[in-house]
């Protein structure tokens, strides 16, 4: 069926001195951000008696009516302010990095494959919302004996070939995997250290919006503090009180090494060779996992160790959870980013703390200390937080710049005229280059093959995903046209100022440009004639020309001719 849009609109009452929010209507509308646009400018219309400028948005971070796509399209239809925030959801970019993670190392759910989510899935009718799982994940360990008693409860009154039948054999089968109970301790230990809590936070009430999320002057400082934990939670995690049970779980299931125990006496007639069994603790790594890409790179490398000997089942359960909090930082970082790149200057109206520390990070200013945070309940380190802020993400892009611009030969005058000029025109010229890719055949690559963006296919045989954000760059002749075009257009645009400015220079003083002059000298003159005759001046004393009016009034000038008398 049709895809329903709900649109909400928020403002900042006056009258109420607080946020104020509505849903305007949820109609259907189109996938693509310029039928999402169509859509919102459908729903203005309601309010026919009062004109809507829309100064900001928040979307989802992917699919189609999200960021700067969607931006774009309300820009085109002329229903955005010039000044126009754009932001992702942070609820839905914190689940990604809790969905991301698991589904690279424990695999996503199905029919025909044993793990955690699958087991999960078994038990619980889940909707999208990753949230969902957090909460089965918790329930169903609370109640580990209670679903044993009921899967084999339900097993017993039907037969094995029915739908109840088979879900309540898979659900006993994969519960008798230590290793998944494992899993499932880890991501209830993930869920209550960080997930839970920033979660919570997210969705807590704010005291100046009046209302539940609204918390933008707040964000950039909470996204240094998601990235924060998570890079500690990834050293730290085994002796953190939360992930204890885990540890003790993994560590009975994939005991440490032994030391090795003296040669077995030779097999005789009497005492034949013991036949090799399956270790109880082993890790069955070929129990059915759809892993992506990365992960069975991985997979296949530590089965390959595991082979050789090179690796203890504990250390692989380590190198997965490893693995599990690189996905999950980079994640976090990617989809926060916009809180220290675009929308950073909204931490200047949170705590006084951290704003005054923004504020002299931004002025280049040394930044030090610390303080305990009411609104995110922690202690911060200011230092910490504005160099990931700041340094790190900002401005990292200036940095760069201002390397390519301080050649030794330059003094300070010129290497800050080129880095303004440079900083202010880069960014349009990416803009309109990139633009130049649409309906171009690109080369291929160490990834991709040869083809039109969105057409190509991997080296592996796969089809591109269109939805796929890439990092675009262009360069070479499409590149330097677009840089020509707009250093022309923004060199028409200065001498047309120029000349407006000098327009208004002449009639405000009074003073006739002397090119000007020099350009219309009779005309100027008659009009002086003109102006001496009215009041009376006699017309002996009248100048008929400019080196005539010199020569009464200036006998010394240099204008005179040497055949005239003095």
């Amino acid at each position: 069926g049709i895809a329903h849009f709900p649109k909400v609109l928020s403002w900042w009452s006056k009258k109420h001195r607080c946020v104020r929010s509505a849903c305007i209507d949820a109609d259907g509308s189109g996938s693509t951000s310029d039928d999402c646009a169509k859509a919102i400018q459908l729903s203005l219309k309601k309010f026919q008696s009062t004109k809507i400028v829309l100064q900001g948005q928040t979307t989802d971070a992917g699919g189609g009516g999200v960021t700067e796509s969607l931006a774009g399209a309300l820009k085109k239809l002329n229903l955005t302010e010039e000044e126009y925030s754009i932001a992702n959801c942070t609820l839905h970019g914190l689940q990604i990095a809790f969905a991301n993670p698991i589904k690279e190392v424990f695999g996503e759910g199905g029919l025909d494959r044993r793990n955690i989510m699958q087991l999960i899935h078994s038990c619980y009718d889940l909707q999208s919302r990753w949230w969902h799982v957090n909460t089965a994940a918790q329930h169903l360990k609370k109640n580990w004996d209670q679903w044993k008693i009921f899967a084999s409860g339900c097993l017993n009154t039907t037969t094995a070939d029915t739908a109840a039948g088979k879900i309540s054999s898979s659900i006993i089968s994969l519960m008798e995997e230590p290793k998944i109970y494992c899993d499932l301790l880890f991501i209830c230990a993930y869920s209550k250290a960080f997930f839970v809590p920033h979660m919570e936070w997210l969705q807590d009430h704010d005291e100046i919006a009046g209302d539940f999320g609204y918390r933008a002057r707040d964000m950039p400082v909470r996204a240094y503090i998601v990235v924060r934990d998570l890079i500690k939670m990834s050293t730290e995690w085994e002796a953190m009180p939360e992930f204890k049970e885990y540890v003790d779980a993994i560590t009975e299931f994939a005991p440490p090494p032994q030391p090795q125990p003296t040669a077995p006496p030779a097999p005789t007639a009497q005492n034949p060779p013991e036949q090799p069994t399956q270790d109880a603790n082993s890790r069955r790594s070929a129990r059915a996992r759809t892993l992506t890409p990365l992960g069975q790179v991985l997979q296949d490398q530590l089965d390959a160790d595991e082979a050789e000997g090179k690796l203890e089942p504990l250390n692989e359960i380590k190198a997965e959870i490893n693995l599990f909090f690189d996905t999950a930082i980079k994640m976090a970082k990617k989809h926060f980013a916009r809180w220290s790149g675009d929308l950073l200057h909204y931490g200047l109206a949170g705590e006084k703390e951290s704003a005054t520390a923004l504020a002299r990070a931004f002025a280049g200013m040394p930044v030090e200390g610390s303080y305990e945070s009411t609104t995110h309940g922690c202690t911060i380190n200011l230092a910490d937080m504005t160099s990931y802020l700041v340094e790190d993400a900002a401005f990292e892009a200036q940095v760069r710049e201002c390397s390519l611009v301080s050649s030794t030969n330059r003094g300070e005058v010129k290497r800050s005229d080129y880095i303004i000029q440079r900083s202010t025109n880069t960014s349009p010229t990416n803009r309109q280059a990139n633009k130049t890719r649409d309906g171009r055949v690109l080369h291929a690559n160490a990834s991709v093959t040869a083809g039109i963006p969105g057409q190509r296919r991997s080296q592996s045989g796969e089809a591109e995903d269109p939805k796929k954000k890439t990092r675009e760059q262009v360069r070479g002749e499409a590149r330097t046209i677009v840089q020509l075009n707009i250093a022309k257009d923004r060199y028409l645009k200065l001498n047309r100022i120029q000349g407006l400015v000098q327009k208004q220079k002449t009639l405000v003083v009074g003073r006739i440009p002397y090119k000007a002059l020099r350009a219309t000298i009779k005309e100027h003159m008659d009009l002086l004639q003109a102006e001496l005759e009215h009041r009376g001046v006699a017309t002996a004393l009248i100048p008929t020309g400019c080196r005539a009016r010199v020569n009464k009034h200036c006998p010394n000038s240099s204008f005179l001719s040497v055949s005239e008398p003095i």
